[in-house]
């Protein structure tokens, strides 16, 4: 009863990945209630994790990788707590939700800058080819994780509001809670629009309008058999990256 509740999108085995249902989101229920009794908020912890990502990106720069392997681990870690202690402790929030979206996107885009300017640095060098390879693959499963996301967000949206344009629910939700002329809130609304577009390349169909008959089925069925391109496997992915530009 307590695990479903902790679940963000209804069930986890259904809408996850295997590195999130078998190390991340374990590793996490075990934290929670230990950063909760120390007085931790979940914002408290999105706070962690920004730092620990950053420490983490910082030391990739300077090619310490023990250390950026383990703080970069460290902040998705914090990343996968900090929406659970939410919805166990109803700690959840409009602001939370923001700055988790946020600080995710935000912290990672040095370390895409980083991976960009090594790829450009290693240009009339034997390892450029296969840096530039990397790098499109980066960017391809990105984009599929970025989809993967919109998918879960609509499926929540359509069971919610019979509209699986979940950018649009969040639009109302800024305006109701004043955050959509903030920076933070758009810059917010800009990544979940991204995630939207990527989102209706793959299903351009909108849930509930293919031929009159209700798709939701076929969609769920497919996000079976994307959703280990979810968020745990995804930073898998991109520390075993972190590795290949460190040699």
């Amino acid at each position: 009863m307590e695990q479903k509740k902790l679940d963000k999108y209804g069930n986890d085995n259904e809408q996850e990945s295997l590195a999130d249902i078998h190390l991340f989101f374990p590793l996490s229920d075990l934290l929670i209630e230990p950063l909760h009794n120390m007085g931790l908020k979940p914002n408290d912890v999105t706070l962690l994790s920004t730092i620990f990502t950053i420490i983490g990106i910082y030391c990739f720069y300077k090619n310490n990788m023990t250390y950026c392997y383990i703080f970069y681990l460290l902040g998705y870690l914090m990343d996968t707590i900090d929406g659970r202690m939410a919805r166990k402790y109803n700690q959840g929030s409009t602001l939370g939700m923001i700055l988790d979206s946020v600080s995710d996107n935000v912290t990672n885009l040095p370390l895409m800058l980083l991976v960009i300017n090594k790829v450009i640095n290693s240009y009339n060098t034997q390892s450029f080819n296969l840096n530039l390879t990397l790098l499109i693959i980066i960017f391809i499963v990105t984009f599929v994780f970025g989809a993967v996301f919109g998918m879960n967000e609509a499926i929540q949206s359509y069971e919610k509001n019979k509209d699986d344009n979940f950018y649009k629910e969040k639009v109302r939700i800024l305006k109701q809670e004043k955050y959509y002329n903030t920076c933070i809130g758009k810059i917010f609304l800009l990544i979940y629009k991204l995630s939207y577009q990527s989102y209706r390349k793959l299903f351009p169909y909108k849930i509930n309008h293919v031929n009159g008959k209700n798709n939701l089925v076929e969609i769920k069925k497919k996000l079976l058999n994307l959703k280990e391109f979810g968020p745990g496997n995804y930073i898998l992915f991109i520390t075993y990256i972190m590795y290949m530009f460190s040699h």
